[in-house]
């Protein structure tokens, strides 16, 4: 899920606490998606604030990849998915930006929508009978003077170099926020969006049963600043969708099962829900916010807290669970749990970067080389990784870092994470409107 990016920025920098500087885009270090090879579970990417993160080995090494690598400067989260060919492909202002080769070299898509700004991505695979079909689609808006904007999806198919738009553009009026596609029939199609700004917005979601051709338009009830966003299709009903939504003092997981229609309140809290998992059966889901990790199964959505670190993101991949953290109070920026959460083993910490990705020469890689010393010392100044794949498991839950819990629990506040909400909530109040003003 993609915050303004003041927000995280500041958010992040609350969340350390720690006499660290900031990097050369002037956000703290932080870890906020992970993305998982769909045919090699062993290779991961993990995108920061100050670059990609990129492993071969299912955790046990990581290597750097600079944003100019990527195509990119300055304050943005990207988008990531991994294709089937091992293809990344990241949503950047400036297009979609392709690497072929797994983090090496990088290049924008062809085309018009190749060279949009992206909003988000989604990787879809099918089975039909004529053999199994990839696609990648995105989510694309340009301003359009008074015409407001245009919104569409575009799609392309390997070697995503070129996207073509798919169906008919959403509303001009939207400002859109996430993109989804059912696994089950990829002509289900799902997105978010909004009208208006700051707490007079309306949040939306769009559904789309004949892949974009047709949109009917859904109205999500939310209350002052909450902004909606769709977060998945259960894989196994079409009809199933998870939105998040994010708002100065409300963030709750709403379900909806007649395909958006109607939504009925699965979880609510007082922090921003940074992170969201679902199993692949559909039957186990997970949030979490810096009050911690929670998870239900998907029956009676009754959530039991597992751990108490800051989660930032969520990943669900087979039986391993992946969250992104603030190693302040988790010992890690990346681990992993193969018990729904309960313990983690860490697999990176801000200092557990090797270097940058060892590349051919002429790969836009190759560029990161300069830039690595200065980044290894805002990373902590080791290129040791102590926190690899053998490393010791940590129970979070059992520590002494006491946060206050979610829907409805709540425990004694340390010092610091007494004053982390509040500020926490008011910068994304303030970003929101900064956010809602600046062309997007």
């Amino acid at each position: 899920m993609r915050l303004p990016a003041r927000a995280i920025a500041v958010a992040v920098a609350a969340l350390s606490f720690a006499p660290q500087r900031a990097l050369a885009n002037g956000r703290f270090p932080a870890a906020n998606q992970l993305v998982v090879s769909p045919t090699t579970p062993s290779k991961l990417v993990l995108r920061t604030t100050y670059g990609l993160a990129i492993s071969n080995d299912a955790g046990g090494s990581w290597s750097w990849v600079c944003e100019r690598s990527v195509g990119f400067a300055g304050i943005q989260d990207p988008p990531l998915v991994i294709t089937a060919s091992t293809h990344i492909v990241a949503g950047l202002q400036e297009g979609l930006s392709v690497s072929p080769d797994f983090g090496c070299s990088f290049a924008f898509a062809g085309g018009a929508e190749g060279r949009s700004r992206i909003v988000d991505t989604v990787r879809h695979a099918a089975s039909t009978a004529s053999g199994s079909s990839e696609e990648v689609l995105a989510l694309v808006s340009n301003l359009a003077g008074d015409a407001g904007r245009t919104n569409v999806i575009a799609r392309s198919e390997e070697p995503f170099t070129a996207f073509d738009v798919l169906g008919v553009p959403l509303p001009s009026d939207v400002l859109p926020e996430t993109l989804e596609v059912a696994t089950t029939d990829a002509r289900r199609i799902y997105a978010s969006g909004q009208r208006g700004t700051g707490d007079t917005s309306r949040a939306f979601l769009f559904a789309s049963r004949d892949r974009g051709t047709t949109w009917v338009e859904h109205e999500i009830a939310v209350s002052g600043s909450e902004v909606a966003y769709v977060s998945a299709v259960d894989p196994k009903n079409a009809d199933r969708v998870y939105l998040r939504t994010l708002g100065n003092e409300l963030s709750r997981l709403l379900v909806s099962d007649d395909g958006g229609a109607t939504f009925v309140e699965a979880f609510r809290s007082t922090r921003p829900l940074l992170g969201f998992a679902l199993s692949a059966s559909g039957d186990r889901v997970y949030v979490g916010s810096s009050a911690g990790l929670y998870s239900s199964d998907t029956s009676s959505f009754v959530f039991a807290q597992t751990a108490k670190f800051s989660v930032q993101c969520l990943t669900m991949d087979g039986d391993r669970l992946y969250a992104c953290a603030a190693e302040s109070n988790a010992g890690f920026i990346l681990g992993r749990s193969l018990d729904q959460g309960f313990t983690f083993t860490p697999l990176l910490k801000l200092a557990g970067l090797d270097g940058p990705l060892a590349c051919p020469a002429g790969t836009t890689t190759r560029a990161c080389e300069g830039e690595w010393p200065a980044t290894r010392e805002l990373l902590g100044g080791s290129n040791e990784n102590d926190a690899g794949a053998d490393a010791a498991p940590r129970t979070p839950l059992n520590d002494d870092s006491s946060i206050e819990g979610g829907a409805g629990c709540a425990t004694n506040d340390g010092a610091k994470k007494a004053l982390f909400a509040p500020f926490m909530l008011f910068v994304f109040a303030v970003s929101r409107r900064i956010r809602n003003r600046r062309e997007p």
